[in-house]
């Protein structure tokens, strides 16, 4: 049988040197317009664009709480804020990565429907400020949360292997 694919991977093998010339001498002819044409479609697209971000936020605000707080420390924390130390930060919180993209880019770009919305709840975000965010180490960080309690309550936690706590004998817990 014939197969296109594997014929056009042959010509441009036997071809290469003509083929890049011939490309080379093209985007020299045309670079003006192919600079115009990106410059152009680029503002002709941007108010398209943001309009979609702004109706894709707008719907997925419903679904937050209406005055979200850190879930580590309380601070009060705002959806699709500008300022980044009172924006939501979107922590992935059993250390999993979220198909190449942030959380909130992935928001920006997905309309709200049942579908998204059940991805959304798979990946079980949790809420923090940018401070909390930074602190909290994404990679190793159940070691990383360990390593804090022993060195401020002195023994092992319940994780570490249920060590007693020498002053009150109970067990460290969450």
């Amino acid at each position: 049988m014939f197969n296109v694919k594997e014929y056009r991977k042959l010509y441009y093998q036997k071809n290469k040197k003509r083929i890049r010339s011939q490309q080379r001498r093209w985007r020299e002819e045309n670079r003006d317009g192919i600079k115009n044409y990106n410059e152009e479609y680029r503002i002709k697209n941007r108010d398209r664009f943001k309009k979609t971000v702004e109706e894709n936020m707008r719907a997925w605000k419903e679904l937050f709480p209406t005055k979200p707080i850190c879930q580590i420390c309380g601070e009060r924390i705002y959806f699709n804020e500008k300022n980044k130390k009172e924006a939501i930060h979107f922590d992935h919180r059993h250390g999993k990565f979220f198909k190449k993209i942030s959380a909130a880019t992935w928001l920006r770009r997905h309309q709200r429907t049942n579908k998204n919305i059940k991805i959304w709840k798979t990946f079980d975000f949790g809420m923090l400020c940018a401070i909390c965010n930074h602190r909290l180490p994404t990679k190793n960080r159940k070691q990383y949360l360990k390593k804090v309690i022993q060195y401020v309550f002195g023994v092992n936690c319940y994780i570490c292997k249920s060590e007693r706590v020498k002053n009150n004998q109970r067990y460290i817990k969450n």
